[in-house]
């Protein structure tokens, strides 16, 4: 039977700093690490998220052994529920600017946008 090396802390620092400069976001799975497309993580539902970072309300309450962590992690849920839905009504009010032609920095429309002509000179 052949014993697998378990990666050091550093060396799972390493690969987690490599997969974010490539956009990713590395989860943990019992016995391993995985890396998925960011963007992709960031459009599942809230569940989801909270779920794959460990970060449910019910998790947080039922699994931290002390004040000071369950604070700090509730925090995360709440900050991080907040964040996703903030997100969320970004990309929606993003997509209905390409819809009616908008300017996605002001507001206006493209033409009486002085910004918007003065950069696209």
């Amino acid at each position: 039977m052949s014993e697998e090396k378990i990666p050091s802390l550093e060396e799972i620092a390493k690969f987690i700093q490599e997969e974010e400069n490539k956009g990713n976001i590395c989860l943990t799975f019992e016995e391993y690490v995985d890396s998925y497309s960011l963007d992709e993580f960031l459009n599942q539902p809230i569940v989801g998220i909270l779920y794959d970072l460990d970060l449910l309300p019910e998790q947080v309450l039922s699994c931290c052994k002390s004040n000071h962590r369950l604070i700090w992690e509730y925090g995360l849920y709440v900050t991080i529920k907040k964040l996703k839905e903030l997100y969320d009504s970004y990309r929606s009010l993003d997509v209905r600017k390409e819809l009616s032609g908008e300017c996605k920095t002001c507001d206006l429309m493209p033409g009486d946008c002085w910004n918007c002509k003065y950069r696209n000179k």
